[in-house]
Order: C-alpha cells, then structure tokens, then sequence
C-alpha cells in the first residue's frame, strides 16, 4: 500500500516500481474493522494462529514448520494497538481509479512489476489481476506454491527476478534496457543458445551477460539503422579478421537469418583483401565445416 501511495503522490521520483501480494483494494472495511476489534480484545497472541497460516503455501509449511511457528511467535511480539490501527488504514484506504491512465501520464510512465503466490489466502492472484487492470500493468508474475511473502518462501526467485527487471529501470536513461537486448539476443541467434547461455551462466559471469545483453544486443544489434543481415555481415568479417573463437557462432547465426552464399563468400574475401589471406583463408574453412558451400 505504501508503493501504491508513491505512485499516486511522487511518480517522478520513480524508475520503477515492483508491488508483490496486494491490491488496490484489500477485503473491506467491515473485515478489518472486525479484525481490529478482535485483536483490541483477544490479543495478536491469539488472532496469529487464525492469520500467519493464511501467509504461507501448505506445503511450505510442511517442509519447514518453523514458517508458521516462527511467526505466530514473531506477530505476537508486536503492540495490539498499531495492528488494530494498521487493520483500520486498510480498511479505510483504496486506490481504485488512482493509478495507471486514471491519474496522468506520470504515473502510467513508471514500469510496474507485480507479483504474488499462487496459495497467497490473504491476497490471491485475482486481487493482482485486479491491480494490474486498474494500473494498465502488464500480468503479474505468480509463483506456483508460494504464498503471501515470496521474500521468505521463495527468496531466490523473488531475488532473481528483481534483479532482471531492475536492471532496464536503473539503465533506461542511459541507453536500450535489458528486455529488448535479449528479444533481439533471441531473434538472432535463436532461443534455444539464449537459454542455454543464460542456464550455464554464475554469480561470476552473470552480471556480464546481462552487459552484453543490453550493449550488443540492445544498443547496437536493435539499433533500426542497419538491418540484422547487414549486422551479421559485419560482425562475421571483424570475427574473421580477428580470428575469434565467436566466429563459428556467427557462422551459424549468418546462414540461420538467411544470409547467402555469395553475401559470405564476399564478406570473406573482404577480410582476405583488407585482414590478410590467411584469416580469410581459415574462416572458409569455417564455413564450409559448418554447412556453407555446395
């Protein structure tokens, strides 16, 4: 509730925004005026046993019980008092036609990712789908057997996809975000490579991928200037002058968007006139290894 208040309010102070098991509305106020009563009179001690059980995945919980038992314990700490008047705010506060087209252009410019649990009983998908209509957002993202608080059921997936859609937001006044380097990445040398480039990347070299993503693919490949055949040329013929191991890659890729023959046989001899006999006379040879020539 507190990101969809800064959308509303400070939109341009904003890159991006990622709301994970809300709403614009959550339940009603008659539902949290009777839950603030109720935890007025019975204590967070006991209302946590008919509420932390609605945060996690039934399953989760059975592989690791201290999930529910940890915050039962957790809740019970807190004041009465704050919950009650926190059930209160929710009850009072809903942001239906305050965000997305319904509140300006500034507002509908910041990227928003949402995401939820497929088990969340608090604020299932439905109430997401909702959020993402009213804000005019893309789907959300939903975690199969994953509750309210993906932070703690499924940290690593939540991690990961922050960092992947992060990354175009902290990079978008600087240059082409990460999404459309790796459409064109795929458009180009396939998805499969793709998928198997990203399968095989670590901590080590991941950050790299991702460089390489938006400043090849990106910046340069998805540039409307030059088509990707004419890109293919030029790249096969630096390789080739070079002599890189990436050539055979861009071999394939060359024969893959449909350069010909004769586009390679010339871009070859180019290399021999202005890189020397020898890299060209190895890069046909290339070729020919990988399918070209008759």
């Amino acid at each position: 509730m507190i990101g969809q208040q800064l959308l509303s309010a400070h939109p341009e102070r904003l890159y991006s925004a990622t709301l994970t098991n809300t709403g614009a509305v959550i339940g009603s106020a008659e539902m949290w005026q009777t839950r603030a009563d109720r935890v007025r009179s019975e204590g967070l001690a006991a209302m946590s046993a008919e509420i932390v059980p609605r945060w996690f995945a039934p399953a989760s919980v059975e592989v690791d019980p201290a999930l529910d038992a940890g915050w039962r314990v957790a809740m019970s700490r807190n004041e009465a008092e704050s919950y009650a008047l926190m059930c209160e705010m929710l009850g009072r506060h809903s942001f239906v036609g305050r965000l997305g087209a319904n509140a300006g252009e500034a507002t509908q410019a910041v990227p928003l990712t949402l995401v939820g649990g497929s088990e969340d009983g608090a604020t299932p998908p439905a109430t997401l789908a909702a959020l993402a209509e009213e804000c005019g957002a893309e789907a959300p993202t939903i975690f199969e057997g994953v509750g309210h608080v993906p932070s703690l059921e499924a940290p690593a997936r939540l991690v990961e996809l922050l960092l992947t859609r992060l990354s175009p937001a902290a990079s978008k006044a600087q240059g082409v975000d990460l999404a459309t380097g790796m459409e064109t990445r795929q458009a180009v040398l396939g998805a499969d490579h793709v998928a198997r480039a990203a399968q095989q990347a670590t901590s080590l070299d991941r950050p790299f991928q991702q460089m390489i993503t938006r400043l090849a693919w990106g910046e340069l490949w998805s540039d409307p200037d030059l088509d990707h055949r004419e890109r293919s040329m030029i790249t096969t013929a630096i390789l080739a002058a070079l002599g890189r191991e990436e050539l055979v890659l861009h071999l394939k890729t060359a024969k893959r968007i449909g350069l010909s023959e004769a586009e390679l046989r010339q871009v070859l001899m180019h290399v021999a006139v202005y890189a020397g006999v020898p890299a060209a006379n190895h890069a046909f040879g290339l070729a020919k290894q990988h399918g070209w020539g008759g």
